[in-house]
């Protein structure tokens, strides 16, 4: 067993090629098996608890709760519709201040796939 993580078990413990497409999990790089695709796992939990437990950090995660722009401006993320739209759909995980909304950013992304485009997404 070498020194990566195995996806897959039981009867798929020992193949090196996809029992469906055939493709090769592995690429022989000087006879070391390494992985044609990394799995990249980020334990969000532990994360989010070591934040909390931070005072200034803890301040900042529950800022959008009392900081709230009054005059209708979109001054934080907490002022826009969709965290509204959020708030409404559901009260409950609104209520609580320790609520943790995450967002997705793709830097660099060009959807189209232009390559002498310098749009991105």
């Amino acid at each position: 067993m070498s020194k990566w993580l195995h996806l897959f078990q039981g009867v798929h413990t020992n193949l090196d090629t996809c029992p469906k497409c055939g493709l090769a999990w592995y690429k022989d790089v000087s006879r070391t098996k390494v992985p044609t695709k990394v799995l990249r796992h980020f334990p969000l939990i532990p994360h989010l608890k070591c934040m909390f437990k931070a005072f200034v950090i803890s301040n900042l995660m529950v800022w959008h709760n009392d900081n709230r722009s009054i005059d209708g401006l979109v001054i934080h993320v907490a002022n826009s519709k969709a965290w509204v739209h959020i708030d409404v759909m559901w009260p409950k995980f609104a209520a609580k201040p320790c609520s943790v909304r995450l967002k997705l950013v793709i830097d660099g992304v060009n959807p189209f796939g232009a390559q002498s485009s310098t749009w991105s997404t």
